[in-house]
């Protein structure tokens, strides 16, 4: 005889039941009917103590089992045991896919869908529960084409229609999302249908986004800015607008300011490639150096392609950039008309439980300067400054090249701590405003958090830490010197489709960022906040 012992609201009850028998299967389902998890869980293990061959009780065991690898091993013995329920390979699936295990989860819904037939809701179950292991694995596309197909064949499926209408606002087209959503609210009301609805609508509208600005460094350059973006929708995922920003600068002594007007461009080709673009026009004009005042004009633009490989598990990434751009961080520099043209590449690369990185820079350095500059104080000859000397004509461009490595291990979703090695080269000195050594080296250790305070309220923190070196041209490598940097971002929802934004940057590591620096110590603090408001 066995005698099984539960706990219950206040008191202690005891069942003598024979081993296996049904009023033990009974007292265990009451009690997980109940809610009483603690309870249930005994009572199921007893059972299986007595019958390790009982299928309910294992099933219901891995359901109440909070560690995801226990319940995948639970829901495996019961496929063994119950080899024809497609119900089983779904759990089983589910389980994997809280484990990150995607390409096996997949396989057991395909274990399902061979047993699922048309009966009962098994069918709907196989496809919705395959789509949502392809949307945790970040496989949006595929996940779409699942969602598509089943309610081509069960378009009163309000589920499926809301399930689909969600991935395509995530694959970055809304028109479709609309469509989806409007059709699954109109067969079953949903409060998060309609707030994605709302959501879809808002980011079709017209949008417009005022932005406020502005840095400081060591040397006494401030720099304040005024900027305002306003786009429309041309395509479902495609965006065409214009931005324009004026900035003025000081250092104390003089004052510069920098117009720039673009077109400006975005489209979500697919749910993992996106492509943000500009193309315009720049003027300067500077006191510095005996400058008139007047205008010089030029060409702007910057392009970013960003590519991530679908993959059930972790697949690579690439993000490519090329950009065209005035400095504009001092009076001096804007004097010289300094331009730098620059194109990079990142690539990342899942391997097991790391992430290998690797960058390559390339740029060009061109100045037209109004004036001479030459050695300033402690930054070394021919670095930049105020006094007499040569300077650099703009037909030779001084070439930049930056090289870096890194290890990334990921802690999760929203934590990774990293490791970094970079390498920058110039070809010449230069004698025009901004640092450039013959050979820099950094050392870095880094670390990425993803918050989310609130529903609505998104943070992003991204800091490192170490070391730098640096070698003027015909000069050995210098010392090691600490290297800092800080980069913040802030986002919060206010309505649908409108955002109020803070980005923070800091560096007391010149070779970090990709700002022109005046010296090996020079440090940077930039804010801007922007807010992008929806016209619907």
């Amino acid at each position: 005889m066995l005698w099984l012992v539960s706990s219950w609201p206040g008191r202690l009850l005891r069942a003598q039941v024979e081993p296996g028998g049904s009023g033990a299967m009974r007292w265990a389902d009451s009690l997980f009917a109940a809610g009483d998890r603690p309870a249930a869980r005994d009572a199921y293990q007893a059972l299986l103590a007595a019958e390790p061959g009982n299928s309910h009780a294992t099933f219901r065991l891995a359901q109440l089992t909070d560690d995801p690898a226990t319940a995948l091993r639970l829901y495996a013995a019961y496929v063994r045991l119950e080899p024809t329920d497609p119900w089983g390979y779904m759990a089983a699936g589910a389980a994997a896919a809280r484990l990150g295990r995607y390409g096996d989860a997949l396989r057991w819904y395909d274990g399902a869908a061979a047993r699922a037939g048309g009966a009962g809701g098994a069918a709907q179950d196989v496809a919705l529960g395959r789509g949502r292991v392809l949307e945790r694995a970040g496989r949006t596309e595929r996940a779409i084409t699942i969602y598509r197909t089943w309610v081509a064949s069960h378009p009163g499926d309000a589920e499926a229609w809301r399930d689909l209408g969600r991935q395509q606002l995530k694959a970055g087209r809304p028109g479709a999302a609309e469509r989806s959503l409007t059709r699954s609210l109109a067969l079953e009301s949903n409060t998060e249908a309609r707030t994605w609805l709302n959501r879809a609508r808002a980011l079709q509208a017209p949008a417009v986004q005022p932005t406020v600005g502005g840095s400081r460094d060591t040397d006494g350059n401030t720099v304040s800015s005024l900027g305002v973006r306003t786009d429309v929708a041309v395509a479902d995922g495609a965006r065409l607008g214009l931005a324009a920003r004026h900035s003025s600068v000081a250092d104390g002594q003089d004052l510069g300011a920098a117009d720039a007007l673009t077109v400006v461009g975005a489209w979500r080709a697919r749910a993992n490639v996106r492509l943000d673009w500009a193309l315009g026009l720049g003027r300067t004009n500077s006191s510095a150096l005996g400058g008139t005042g007047r205008w010089t004009g030029y060409p702007v633009g910057s392009m970013r392609l960003q590519v991530r490989a679908p993959s059930p598990d972790a697949g690579p990434q690439l993000d490519l950039r090329a950009q065209r751009e005035a400095l504009t961080l001092s009076p001096t520099l804007m004097a010289n008309g300094v331009m730098r043209s620059e194109v990079s590449a990142q690539l990342s690369v899942p391997a097991g439980p790391i992430v290998l990185r690797g960058m390559g820079r390339v740029g060009a350095m061109t100045a037209t300067p109004v004036g001479t500059v030459g050695t300033g104080a402690g930054m070394g000859p021919g670095l930049g400054g105020r006094g007499v000397g040569g300077a650099q004509p703009a037909a030779a461009p001084n070439w930049r090249v930056l090289i870096s490595g890194a290890v990334a291990v990921p802690l999760g979703t929203a934590v990774e701590i990293s490791g970094d090695v970079q390498r920058l080269t110039y070809s010449d000195s230069s004698s025009v405003g901004y640092f450039a050594p013959r050979l820099a080296e950094l050392v870095e250790a880094g670390s990425y958090l993803y918050l989310t305070p609130l529903p609505p309220w998104e943070v992003e923190l991204d800091v490192g830490a170490g070391a730098q070196r640096e070698a003027d041209h015909g000069a050995p490598l210098g010392v090691w010197r600490r290297a800092l940097r800080l980069y913040a971002y802030s986002a919060l929802e206010l309505v649908p489709g409108s955002d109020l934004t803070l980005e923070i940057e800091s560096y007391d590591a010149p070779l970090a960022t990709a700002a022109a620096t005046t010296s090996a110590s020079w440090r940077w603090t930039s804010a801007r906040l922007g807010l992008r408001w929806a016209l619907h």
